[in-house]
């Protein structure tokens, strides 16, 4: 019936022919013809579209492992094609939508990829790109269609949250090529949770990267020092160059409130010596040189660095 039909059937679908041919040799290879069926009709008919999709048939059927590719004459869908073409699908879509901007267009061609149990890894693939492009155009996009995505159920929150875990587990080896991984992480990982699609659990889990605060960095401001230390037979020399904001030291000929010893101060702004602590709390103006000596007995094996110098000065009065 369908081969006599084609020449109807081509005007609304011209390949039918090839899809016919395709239909047949799949028949036969599941055993539903038998494998005479293309030889016995071929001669008998005269619809040139049947032959050809005669033709189509017989030349599948007679391929080498041609049974064992019919297993894919209708494409290779879904969970059958390999991850890396799936990875690369994936990208490149979410780089078309950044392009675009169109959600709908982004939505349809996940779908077409027909694996639902893999869009974790669009979400992992999303946040990374969030984290190398570091723009809050980039993350509101993001957001906008992870957003859309969850409310459509075509992400899962079980893959949601896949997604984000996995990002959080490769933090170590995103950061050394983002400097700012943690920072542009935690701010769209808020931005998603405000968004309403991210939950509480995601949330605790978030990794931040642990780092050393100096008292320079609180409230009294910020320090960039170089030292050096000179061992001699009686003391030790340390000096100091460095930019201190808003926590100036004390004047000239202060005693040192541990006991280290006497402490002598002699800074490039003759105006900021002298004085109490008080006097000197939330100036603006910079200290650019300031050399600390004290002295310091061999055997007492104290180790004199800037933080304790510095808290020294800032908790006497």
């Amino acid at each position: 019936m369908l081969l006599k039909n084609l020449s109807d059937l081509i005007l609304d679908t011209p390949d039918a022919p090839t899809v016919l041919g395709n239909f047949i040799a799949r028949a036969i290879a599941d055993d539903c013809l038998p494998p005479k069926f293309v030889q016995s009709y071929k001669d008998k008919v005269e619809c040139d579209h049947a032959r050809q999709a005669l033709l189509r048939a017989d030349t599948l059927l007679s391929m080498k492992h041609g049974l064992v590719r019919l297993d894919n004459v209708w494409g290779v869908g879904g969970g059958l094609r390999p991850v890396k073409y799936l990875v690369r699908q994936m990208n490149l879509l979410l780089q078309e939508y950044l392009s675009s901007g169109d959600l709908h267009e982004a939505q349809r061609c996940l779908m077409d990829l027909e694996v639902p149990h893999f869009h974790h890894e669009l979400v992992y693939e999303a946040v990374v790109m969030v984290i190398e492009a570091i723009s809050g155009q980039v993350e509101e996009a993001m957001c906008r269609l992870l957003k859309i995505l969850s409310s459509a159920i075509i992400i899962t929150p079980d893959l949601m949250e896949r997604g984000f875990l996995r990002v959080y587990e490769d933090m170590p080896d995103i950061c050394l090529d983002v400097p700012l991984a943690y920072t542009v992480l935690e701010r769209f990982v808020e931005r998603c949770h405000k968004a309403g699609f991210l939950t509480d659990p995601v949330i605790k889990k978030m990794p931040s990267r642990g780092r050393k605060r100096f008292v320079s960095e609180g409230d009294g401001g910020r320090v960039k020092g170089e030292f050096e230390s000179v061992c001699s037979r009686n003391q030790v020399f340390v000096t100091a160059s460095y930019y201190l904001f808003g926590l100036y030291a004390l004047g000239t000929n202060y005693a040192n409130g541990l006991g280290i010893g006497k402490v002598e101060l002699e800074e490039g702004n003759p105006h900021l010596c002298g004085g109490r602590v008080e006097n000197h709390l939330r100036k603006i103006t910079p200290v650019h040189q300031m050399e600390i000596r004290t002295s310091i007995s061999p055997s007492s094996a104290v180790e004199l660095n800037m933080t304790s110098v510095l808290a020294n000065y800032a908790t006497e009065a």
